[in-house]
């Protein structure tokens, strides 16, 4: 089975919870490839006592067919804007 490389943008209240929820399903065919929050929030430091890879939403983007789904957690609409408008700019037609 091959594993999903999994990054989770915004690590908030929304994100902290859903990466703990995922934290407990590695190894099951997910790999948390990295994350991306630019605040210092609990899931932030979470991620990073998990060894999760902290980057930027243009590292993510530059990770092109590297990484399967992204999972964009902010709730603001100018990011998840931002991020289709730079999936599209790069011809990512690979990541979800």
């Amino acid at each position: 089975m091959t594993k999903q490389n999994v990054a989770i943008i915004g690590l908030g209240r929304i994100g902290s919870a859903f990466l703990s929820r995922m934290l407990v399903k590695l190894g099951g065919g997910i790999n948390l490839a990295c994350a991306a929050e630019k605040k210092d929030t609990p899931g932030k430091a979470a991620a990073i006592a998990a060894r999760i890879k902290m980057v930027t939403l243009d590292d993510i983007v530059a990770s092109g067919d590297k990484i399967d789904v992204i999972f964009e957690l902010t709730g603001l609409p100018g990011v998840r804007k931002e991020l289709r408008e730079k999936l599209t700019a790069a011809n990512n037609r690979h990541t979800v």
